[in-house]
């Protein structure tokens, strides 16, 4: 027995369990036999399936750890039980659907061929460890969002396994990926813990399987089942209908009535013998014996099928004859197909989903930043670098430092990831935090879901899903209680599987399926052969001798077909009559061929999965050779045995037209469905004598019993029969009929004696267009033979086209010009007629009345206007169109218009003259005598502060915006001009010998200007001719004599000299400017004095200091 109990053990591996040598504790699966207790038996249930997810990804972690010491160097796709990914970071965390999240980024250059839309990488749910210490530390963690875009450039999502694990952002991690889906396994494990009982428990657990007894709602002695219309002794089975009133054969019949009147039944249905007929059957007489089972408006049938396409098909059978609503059936996981069932999947019946959609946005706020990417990229980089030379200073190191600068740069990069740690703990705490509250949050968002999908289920008739979404559904299964359980595809479930879906509540169990075709496919070998868990709990049931009802009559394959697993797999099957009358396949000589050739196989790569070059082109010949017998693509599959070759024969036939697309599927995915021609690629064909696949007789059962009218093999068949004794009592018994063959045998519908065999895809260009390559030479209605090669598809040829001339003439003798297979179109050729109306004569259409022909001769008729008309006779007059002047009588502008137009009005310049002195910009014929268009040219007046107006003429003069000129002989404003200035406050400095201002800067001065002369003298040393207290002119009366006789006039005056332009002027003419103007009324005009040369206001002038401040002032109110 266990030492630890299994309730206790992690569903995501641990370190330890990937890094063993050790075998855990397993025991064997029981084949046959029973189980001491429900603790034994979930135990066996979950170790087994436990190892069989995690022994594949330790022996390729530590394969992948040896093959790293040996050679100090390993691909980044290492191939074997995983994928290794180098160059990962893991990203600040998100908030997803279901919880926090994180953003995963990878190294893909080495990826570059990778399929990521078809590849099974890094599909969600799969389980990845990653590892930044060559896995002496491992963080687990699951895809949780897949996008094929994002991975070509090495994005994806990921949730962690454990939330409060530590995660270095800046370290590059190794990452492997299980090539074990996690998700199958994850949610059987958990549920398996949590069973603490189990229905059934005398066939599950003790095996007494000689008496199974009457579900629990039929026990009463009075129970009785709705029967063809009528009411019957559910138990007493001699009463029952016959057969034929149920529409059953002998076999389906007894099962019907074990399906029914067990309480755990076990119905068998070999290939083609209607077992899905038979359950749908089943589920209609449960159904209208709804009130017998179904007490008090409680329990359910519940369906579960091992695939989504069976559960589909399954569904939509019980919506055809039961007619069920939405809400009496609810269909349970979002990998449906099928759009009969959208309106019956819970997704549409939920009414509360936008607050997962949609969550809060200061949470986003909290998680996501948008960043420059290449530069955080180049941050990280470096970081990294120095990372990897420096380490961090400790606590105390740090806490010495007291100046950061006097540091080196090593020194300073420690401390800096001194600080850096520090941050890192506190932000992290902080984080941590968040993100668990956020999950506890999602938590509770996936609680009120299972509330609200609660209330869609309570009245719920009919529940269907998959094992896989039974068991992810775990919390909504528990609250589900269903009476009955129908399990479809049971032998191909792993029975832990099928023991996490069983309910207390369950009082009648219903098996249907197959373990002699598809069994449950374990990802370890070794746990399937030695450990049994490939054996089923339908195969136990069937060893342990229970009684199982198996239907013997197939409905499917003509005889010929049913005998390649009859006896070799199945010891009896009989054949529907029906089956007899199946027509022969069109163009082959056989309906099964088996053809035998010696081409080699080859490898996939990324997937190891096996392909073979000459069967995928061989198989798209074939499939073109049929398409061309008149076969549709729908009525013809392609199976393989092998993923690689499935793909490879997609690729190849992606240059068929659409419509002509072949299904192509593997061998595994196509169990229950069937067709009328099936092609089986086998792939396998090496020196090694290796057959994989093929050797397993269960998937050679689906693979020989899909086909209804042909069924054509194409493989080594010598290597099969050398390798498996049944491949060599199936050929055997082909051989009788030669059927086993080196090529396939091509007849010619139309022409029986013209064959080929093809051993090759380039012999079935013998047959171009499927028949052979004599001519067609069919007559034609049209008189002409067909052009074709010999062709059996369109024998009336009602779609073919002949491209031939057509023979026939128009009334006027004119020969057609179009192919012949066109419609004759009217003919064209041009010949004379007379036209009626005008009496000329044309060249007009042939087919063409010539009343209806407008006539091409010029008019050349005179108006009314007196210009001549140049249009063609046949066009409708029109008003004249010849260009002309015209006067306009309001303006007198001439214009140029058509003649026959009337003008307006004038659009010639209007030649008004503004207010502003500006021509009018609008047109003539715009403007009236007293209504002008606005002036759009720039305002030239001067504002108050002497720049000029920057705004339009048209508009109202705003505020000066430029930069203004006030200041003294301490300062400047540096405002704009329209600003009120700050005044000085510094004593006046206007001062001299004989005068001084004792005002403040600003105050306009008191004193009278000095009219002394300057007694300073110039560079040159001559007298100055300036005034006290002024600056000194640049002018010298002797040495620049012209210069002051051009400005003084001639007269002997004295110069003074303008701040900030420099311009000098006799004192006199300055004395003349500056006198104060007085407007009417006795105001004086507010205006900064400016310079008579330039205007610029003057800035600094003592003379005129008084006039220059008041008019400040008098300005700086005004602002």
């Amino acid at each position: 027995d266990p030492q630890e109990d299994f309730r206790s053990l992690p569903i995501t591996p641990t370190l330890s369990d990937l890094m063993t040598d050790e075998l855990p504790f397993l025991r064997k699966n029981k084949a046959t036999g029973g189980y001491r207790s429900v603790e034994h038996y979930l135990d066996v249930q979950f170790r087994l399936l436990r190892e069989d997810f995690i022994c594949p990804l330790r022996n390729g972690i530590q394969e992948l750890l040896k093959s790293k010491e040996l050679s100090k160097q390993t691909k980044l796709n290492y191939q074997g039980d995983i994928r290794l990914y180098k160059g990962v970071y893991i990203d600040m965390p998100l908030c997803g659907r279901y919880g926090i999240v994180y953003r995963l980024t990878f190294d893909v250059t080495t990826l570059k061929r990778v399929n990521w839309e078809h590849s099974k990488r890094l599909i969600t749910g799969c389980l990845l460890c990653l590892s930044a210490d060559n896995f002496k530390t491992i963080v687990f963690a699951v895809v949780c969002e897949r996008d094929a875009n994002e991975l070509s450039r090495g994005h994806i999502l990921i949730e962690l396994d454990d939330h409060m694990v530590e995660i270095d952002h800046t370290a590059e991690y190794e990452m492997v990926e299980s090539t074990t889906y996690f998700e199958a396994y994850k949610h059987n494990l958990k549920r398996i813990q949590e069973i603490e009982e189990l229905p059934f428990q005398e066939y599950l657990l003790n095996a007494d399987v000689d008496d199974v007894r009457a579900p629990k709602y039929l026990r009463e002695p009075d129970a009785t089942l709705v029967l063809s219309r009528r009411r019957y002794p559910a138990l007493k089975l001699s009463r029952w209908p016959e057969k034929e009133a149920l529409e059953l054969n002998e076999s389906q019949f007894s099962a019907f009535q074990n399906a029914l009147t067990k309480e755990f039944a076990i119905i068998q249905g070999p290939p083609g013998t209607g077992k899905t007929y038979l359950g749908l059957k089943v589920m209609e007489t449960l159904l209208k014996n709804k009130t017998t089972w179904r007490k008090q408006g409680e329990g359910c049938i519940l369906i579960v099928c091992y695939t989504n396409h069976a559960l589909d098909q399954f569904l939509e059978g019980i919506i055809s004859q039961s007619a069920l609503e939405p809400g009496q059936l609810v269909r349970i996981g979002g990998k449906s197909k099928s759009e009969e069932l959208q309106k019956f999947n819970i997704a549409s019946r939920r009414k509360v989903q936008a607050i997962m959609r949609n969550p809060p946005d200061d949470v986003h706020d909290g998680f996501q930043q948008q960043v420059n990417k290449k530069r955080i990229r180049k941050i990280k980089s470096l970081l990294k670098a120095l990372a990897k030379e420096h380490t961090s200073m400790d606590y105390e190191e740090a806490n010495r430092v007291t100046d950061v600068w006097s540091l080196d740069q090593q020194g300073r990069f420690r401390l800096y990831r001194s600080w850096l740690d520090r941050l890192f703990s506190t932000v992290g705490m902080d984080l941590k935090h968040k993100c668990t509250k956020y999950n506890a949050l999602a938590d509770r968002i996936q609680e009120a879901y299972s509330i609200q999908d609660s209330d869609i289920l309570e009245g719920a008739l009919v529940v269907g899903l998959t094992t896989t979404g039974a068991a992810k559904h775990t919390a909504m299964m528990s609250q589900l209680k269903p009476t009955i359980t129908i399990i479809e595809e049971a032998a191909e479930v792993l029975e832990a599987h099928i023991s996490t879906l069983l309910s207390v509540h369950c009082e009648h169990l219903i098996l249907i399926g197959d373990h002699q075709q598809l069994r449950p496919n374990p990802a370890v070998y070794t746990l399937a052969k030695k450990y049994n868990l490939d054996v089923s709990l339908f195969e136990r049931m069937v060893k342990n001798g229970m009684c199982c009802s198996q239907l013997d009559m197939q409905h499917r394959m003509r005889p010929e077909i049913a005998q390649l697993i009859t006896p070799h797999i199945y010891k009896q099957l009989y054949n529907h009559p029906s089956v007899f009358d199946r027509d022969n396949i069109l163009g082959i000589s056989g309906n099964i061929l088996f053809v035998d050739h010696q081409e080699m196989e080859s490898t996939v790569e990324d997937t190891m999965s096996k392909s073979n070059e000459h069967e995928a082109l061989f198989i798209i010949k074939l499939i073109r050779y049929l398409l061309h017998q008149g076969y549709e693509a729908s009525q013809i599959t392609v199976l393989t045995m092998y993923l690689g070759q499935m793909f490879l024969i997609k690729k190849k036939m992606a240059d068929f037209a659409k419509d002509d697309m072949v299904r192509v599927t593997p061998v595994d995915n196509f169990q229950g469905e069937e067709n009328e021609i099936i092609l089986l690629s086998c792939v396998r064909s090496n020196a090694d004598d290796k057959i994989g696949f093929l050797n397993v007789s269960n998937r050679v059962c689906v693979a020989l019993s899909r086909a209804r009218k042909g069924f054509y093999c194409i493989g080594n068949i010598s290597l099969l029969r050398k390798k498996s004794p049944l491949w060599e009592n199936i050929c055997s018994e082909l051989d009788k009929d030669e059927n086993v063959v080196d090529g396939i045998p091509c007849v010619c519908q139309n022409h029986s004696d013209s064959k080929f065999v093809a051993r090759f895809p380039a012999d079935f260009d013998q047959a171009p267009l499927g028949g052979c390559r004599l001519p067609c030479s069919f007559r034609l209605e049209c008189g002409h033979t067909c052009q074709w090669l010999c062709h059996p598809f369109d024998k009336k040829h009602d779609e073919y086209k002949c491209k031939k001339p057509c023979t026939k003439s128009c009334l006027n003798g004119h020969p057609c010009t179009s192919p012949c297979y066109k419609d004759c179109p009217p003919c064209k050729k041009l010949m004379a007629k007379v036209i009626p109306e005008c009496g000329h004569e044309q060249m007009v259409p042939c087919y063409l009345d010539p009343a209806q022909f407008l006539c091409k001769v010029i008019c050349n008729r005179e108006k009314p206007c007196g210009h001549i008309c140049k249009k063609s006779c046949g066009d409708p007059c029109l008003p004249c169109q010849q260009p002309v002047l015209k006067t306009l009588p309001s303006c007198g502008h001439e214009q140029k218009v058509l003649c026959s137009d009337e003008i307006k009005k004038c659009t010639q310049p209007c030649e008004h003259v503004l207010q502003c002195g500006h021509r009018c910009p609008g047109k003539c014929g715009d403007c009236k005598v007293d209504e002008h268009s606005a002036c759009r040219r720039r305002c030239t007046q001067n504002l108050l502060c002497g720049h000029q107006c920057a705004g339009k003429c048209s508009q109202p003069c705003l505020l000066c915006t430029f930069k203004c000129q006030g200041g003294c002989s301490h300062s400047s404003c540096n405002e704009s001009c329209g600003i009120p200035c700050f005044w000085c406050q510094k004593p006046c400095d206007w001062s001299c010998q004989h005068l001084r201002c004792g005002l403040p800067c600003w105050d306009p001065c008191q004193r009278l200007p000095c009219n002394y002369p300057c007694p300073k003298s110039l560079s040159c040393g001559h007298q100055c001719p300036g005034l006290c207290g002024e600056e000194c002119p640049l002018v010298c009366k002797t040495c620049h004599l012209d210069l002051y006789k051009r400005i003084t006039k001639g007269r002997q005056e004295m110069l003074i000299i303008l701040n900030p332009c420099r311009h000098v002027f006799p004192v006199s003419q300055l004395d003349a400017h500056f006198e104060i103007k007085k407007l009417p009324g006795g105001h004086q005009q507010v205006q900064i004095p400016s310079c008579p040369a330039c205007k610029r206001a003057v800035k600094v002038c003592n003379r005129y200091n008084t006039i220059i401040k008041q008019a400040a002032l008098d300005l700086n109110r005004i602002k």
